[in-house]
């Protein structure tokens, strides 16, 4: 059964990857936001974000042990889902296309220019780039629906758009991680004779 999850994932992902850039019908935006909601890499990172504030009990009024993770874990996800529907809808009605393509340059400091630049500018269906209107709305549109789940002292619009910077800080972390893991797997490939 999980073996026939990834599979899926996989497909998902790749028959996306396969398009140009502005090209998405609306059911490809449903893939994409589906795959960054509960794909792989979201799993990953939402585990890695469930621990870290587990490890720090924050907040402290969710407790500790599994109850403590699963409620930390369980707002990860809701956060992100809320996040994902938010520029789902704003991308699919201003066109953009959230999707991330790499860079053609070659050198170290144009690609990483290039991964955070992308993070505030997305191609839409005419070819051309323009602000992320779409991903800015969703990160702080998801800042202020997690207010409801945030225990009171932490559900207030200042959190609310400290969270939302927080989500594109991590889509700009996760644009770096895009444009260098085809390198870095291609080098931590074992060769075999």
């Amino acid at each position: 059964m999980r073996s026939g999850v990834i599979v899926a994932l996989v497909a998902l992902a790749g028959s996306l990857a396969a398009q140009t850039p502005g090209q998405l019908t609306l059911e490809d935006r449903f893939r994409y936001h589906t795959l960054a909601t509960v794909g792989p890499l979201a799993a990953f990172t939402g585990s890695a974000a469930t621990g870290i504030r587990q490890w720090m009990d924050a907040p402290p009024e969710w407790g500790q042990g599994m109850e403590g993770f699963g409620r930390r874990f369980g707002y990860c996800t809701a956060n992100r889902a809320a996040t994902n529907a938010i520029e789902l809808a704003a991308g699919a009605l201003l066109r953009e296309d959230p999707r991330y393509f790499r860079s053609r340059d070659r050198g170290i400091g144009a690609r990483i220019r290039h991964a955070l630049v992308r993070t505030f500018r997305v191609p839409n269906e005419n070819g051309a780039t323009s602000f992320a209107y779409a991903r800015v709305v969703g990160a702080y549109g998801g800042g202020f629906v997690a207010n409801l789940w945030q225990p009171e002292r932490l559900s207030n619009p200042g959190r609310a758009v400290l969270r939302g910077s927080v989500t594109l800080a991590g889509d700009a972390g996760g644009n770096v991680f895009r444009e260098f893991w085809p390198d870095l797997r291609r080098i931590l490939r074992p060769k075999h004779p």
